[in-house]
């Protein structure tokens, strides 16, 4: 914390004691704020890819660094984490089984000296429980607007989470003199977690609606006397559309409510400014970072990147107002933070030999690359693994429904390859499978759900899927993906027979569809295997959402994968793969 800017929360004695000339009451000063930002960081701290062993440019190692220079660069300063922070890396899940009580990513944190974090979505993956025990070691001020305990649960939210931040600070004014400031800071996530997280949330938390609460929540920052109101959303906007209604990436409408000076968005993982992906919205200045003229940005995924957005504030009459802005997404220091390095040294070498623990052998290679275009061993073996996880369900009502009605399983490939030279994508060679191999298969801490649906809801849960892919005939296998359509939201489906033709407009490329060599009648009963993100409707699946689960897992996939494999005669996988769809004209690698 630099010496000329100290901080505190509203309500708490100050730090610093502000001598503020009366020579400046009535003649208007000028100071520079800026706010420094990162979001979606997924656990990831040491640079190192624990599924390959390979170092990677990105993590906090290297953010770490840029954020340093963006401090020296500018002492009135604030740093902010806007969620997605502490799930997503084999060090995340380690820390979360190993080291709740004293968690790397937070120490980190703590460490840079953060001053405010929002929580995302995927803080939610591990339970209420772990998310509260993992926060209440942090040393800054942690938020979301948007959610609350239901009255009647058991479970209550900790004191130390805050709807909204206000800051006392002090700036530095161009001349040299210090002024009072008070930061207003309102954090809001997808209101959908109710749905992707149902099995943790149920029953305990209550969401609000993005739009609302940002407004009360401007509106009550600015009742504390906050001069800057910063939206910290992690939340997007729909990508290379003109349309900008989207219930889960909200913020081009979110971002007309009156009274923000500035936006911290994220969720997506994209960059902006600098990047195309928004251009056809209107009001979007993807050059100079501006939502409806309001400064924004975006800072990428797995600390990238870091935001930043210089304001250009003038006080008079004791009144702040931002003058201009400048945002930046700033790409990170090929440098290493060796502080941070030493801090999570124990945490890395012990996730190093976590990812090692072996599960299992595989007789065949598991491979994704193809993963898009064509059925894959490794994609079947995914499939099976949670078909096999139904048939030990003990419950009568469940197992009755699973012996007289048709069953499937659904998945999706999360790191395939997406052009001819893409190396990379998950690929486990042929004998010893290791739980770093397991979490490179299956990347996310999904469960298992099982959903009823008619043959009608299955073909428009195809053709969403069907919508990875290009419209028109392609000469390759590459050629054909949609790349705008990320891999998490392309499912195929075993157990089921289909083709897909992509010459065919979008809602009309699925033909052939059959289940055991008859077609599929629009009113068949159909029960699929998915993840809880699919269930809930997670990737704007029509027909879903979650209402139609009949069973939810308590275990996520990824063990389910891990018992599968260490129940198999000699703890080894091996099957003929089966090549239940296709894409018309393409023949199979």
């Amino acid at each position: 914390m630099s010496a000329t800017l100290g901080f505190k929360y509203l309500g708490v004695v100050s730090l610093v004691t502000m001598l503020v000339s009366t020579s400046h009451a009535t003649t208007p000063i000028s100071a520079t704020l800026r706010l420094i930002a990162t979001s979606d960081i997924h656990g990831e701290v040491t640079g190192v890819d624990y599924f390959t062993g390979a170092v990677v440019q990105r993590g906090f190692i290297h953010t770490a660094a840029t954020i340093r220079e963006a401090k020296a660069e500018q002492p009135n300063h604030v740093l902010i984490d806007n969620g997605d922070l502490i799930q997503g890396s084999p060090l995340a899940s380690w820390a979360q089984q190993h080291s709740l009580d004293k968690n790397p990513i937070i120490q980190v944190l703590n460490h840079l000296q953060f001053d405010v974090a929002n929580i995302g979505n995927h803080e939610f993956n591990f339970g209420l429980e772990a998310l509260w025990q993992t926060y209440a070691q942090a040393n800054f001020a942690v938020m979301s607007a948007n959610i609350e305990a239901l009255e009647s649960a058991a479970i209550r939210l900790p004191e130390w989470l805050r709807q909204t931040v206000v800051l006392d600070r002090t700036l530095q004014a161009a001349d040299g003199s210090i002024h009072p400031i008070k930061i207003g800071f309102v954090g809001i996530v997808p209101p959908q977690i109710m749905m992707w997280d149902q099995q943790h949330l149920q029953g305990k938390i209550r969401t609000h609606d993005m739009l609302m609460t940002t407004a009360r929540g401007v509106a009550e920052v600015q009742e504390q006397g906050a001069d800057i109101v910063v939206l910290v959303a992690h939340t997007g906007m729909p990508k290379n559309t003109s349309l900008p209604t989207d219930a889960e990436q909200a913020l081009h409408r979110i971002a007309q409510t009156p009274g923000i000076d500035a936006i911290l968005f994220g969720h997506q993982h994209e960059v902006f400014p600098g990047t195309q992906v928004y251009d056809e919205l209107p009001d979007v200045d993807s050059v100079n970072g501006k939502i409806h003229d309001i400064a924004a940005v975006q800072p990428g995924v797995y600390g990238s990147h870091i935001g930043i957005i210089d304001l250009q504030l003038q006080r008079h009459h004791g009144v702040w107002q931002v003058l201009s802005s400048h945002s930046e997404a700033r790409p990170i220091s090929v440098a290493k933070a060796k502080d941070i390095e030493a801090l999570v040294a124990d945490a890395h070498q012990q996730t190093l030999e976590y990812v090692k623990q072996p599960v299992g052998t595989t007789a065949i290679d598991l491979d994704h690359r193809y993963a898009r275009v064509q059925p894959t061993a490794s994609m079947q073996f995914i499939h099976e693994a949670q078909l096999w996880h139904l048939r030990q369900i003990q419950d009568a009502e469940i197992r009755q429904q699973l012996g007289t009605l048709p069953v499937v399983s659904a998945a999706a490939p999360f790191v395939t390859a997406l052009s001819e030279d893409d190396t990379n994508y998950t690929h486990i060679e042929a004998g010893a499978v290791t739980l770093g191999d397991i979490g490179d298969l299956y990347r996310y801490p999904n469960t298992l759900e099982l959903v009823r649906i008619s043959g009608r809801e299955l073909k428009q849960w195809l053709e969403r899927s069907a919508e990875g892919f290009v419209t028109g005939r392609a000469e390759s296998p590459f050629s054909y993906i949609n790349t705008k359509m990320p891999s998490y939201n392309v499912d195929s489906f075993y157990g089921v027979e289909y083709q897909i033709d992509p010459t065919q407009p979008i809602g009309e490329r699925i033909n052939s569809l059959r289940y055991q060599g008859k077609p599929i009648a629009a009113e068949l009963v159909i029960l699929v295997a998915t993840n809880n993100y699919r269930a809930a409707g997670g990737g704007d699946f029509a027909g879903l959402n979650g209402s139609q689960s009949i069973y939810r897992s308590p275990d996520e996939i990824q063990k389910i994968l891990v018992d599968f494999i260490q129940q198999l005669p000699n703890q080894n996988y091996q099957s003929d793969l089966i090549k239940n769809w296709t894409i018309e004209g393409l023949s199979s690698k």
